[in-house]
């Protein structure tokens, strides 16, 4: 049997479909990782911020617990260790009292007062030179308070003191106030620093927005 093919001669070659990303699929695409950017970016913020917020707290704490122990160690004197609502802090020490004998309670009171300022300033990490430098190592805008409710007149100096470490907080909160407030003339420790006009908020001058507390009780009996 013979077989004739025929050939079409107009015949076209099979078509392909080609696809490719069209640019609203890019900008989508784009959109999309910048939201999550974002939302990395503010997540490495507010942790930034907690931490901050947590060294400056901790920072407190260890001063705090040092002005106590300095003062159990040099009860005869307690009194004068304590400031009231004039804080100390920035500087407020001036005159680098000389290195104390043993036997001088006093004398050993101010040195005390004096280092533990320097401690609250942060001056042992400076940026800069050392004579002109910025103290960098201690709390932003300290006011340190020691308070007693032992009357001054008293015998004895046993009896209840309060410590009060003052800061400037990144973010803007309520005024710390106490939430027992102790009856007159006892002393409130919530009042540290609340006049300075370091922690108001940018157009305050009373609002105190960005005062951070921390108050320690405790009780230190005269040896």
């Amino acid at each position: 049997m013979l077989m004739t093919a025929i050939h079409n001669g107009n015949r076209n070659p099979p078509m392909h479909c080609e696809a490719g990303i069209g640019l609203i699929e890019v900008l989508i695409t784009l959109f999309i990782l910048a939201i999550g950017l974002l939302g990395i970016a503010g997540t490495q913020f507010m942790s930034k911020r907690a931490s901050y917020e947590s060294v400056q707290r901790t920072t407190a704490t260890f001063l705090a617990n040092d002005i106590i122990e300095r003062m159990r160690a040099n009860s005869n004197v307690l009194f004068n260790y304590v400031n009231g609502d004039t804080p100390w802090g920035g500087g407020t020490i001036t005159t680098v009292p000389p290195v104390p004998a043993a036997n001088n309670a006093i004398a050993i009171a101010l040195y005390d007062l004096y280092e533990w300022e320097q401690a609250i300033d942060g001056v042992a990490e400076i940026a800069g030179t050392v004579a002109a430098g910025t103290p960098t190592g201690g709390l932003v805008f300290p006011s340190a308070c020691v308070y007693t409710t032992v009357p001054v007149a008293s015998t004895s100096q046993t009896g209840q003191y309060m410590v009060a470490i003052v800061w400037r907080g990144s973010a803007k909160l309520s005024d710390p106030v106490n939430p027992n407030l102790p009856p007159a003339p006892a002393p409130d420790p919530y009042e540290c620093g609340r006049t300075s006009g370091n922690y108001n908020s940018e157009g305050s001058t009373t609002d105190n927005a960005h005062r951070r507390i921390l108050i320690v009780n405790t009780y230190i009996a005269q040896n």
